[in-house]
C-alpha cells in the first residue's frame, strides 16, 4: 500500500508541472517570447522519449495486466 501512495504523490507533482508548463506555454504564446517556446519545445523533446521508456517499462511488468487472472 504505501508504493501506491508514493505513486500517488508522483502523479500530484507531475500533475502540477504540467499545469504550471500549460500556463507558461500560454505566456509564452501571448507575450511572443521566443526564447521560452525553444525552452519549451527542447524540454518536450528530452521528455517525451523518457516518457516513452517509462511507458514501456510499465507495460513490461505487467501493470496493465487483468488481476482476475
Amino acid at each position: 500500500m504505501e508504493t501506491n501512495k508514493n505513486y500517488s504523490k508522483i502523479g500530484n507533482f507531475f500533475t502540477l508541472v504540467v499545469f504550471i508548463l500549460g500556463i507558461f506555454i500560454l505566456i509564452g504564446f501571448t507575450t511572443g517570447s521566443t526564447a521560452l517556446i525553444w525552452v519549451l519545445a527542447i524540454f518536450n523533446l528530452v521528455c517525451g522519449p523518457v516518457c516513452l521508456i517509462a511507458y514501456l517499462m510499465e507495460v513490461k511488468r505487467g501493470v496493465f495486466a487483468n488481476e482476475e487472472e
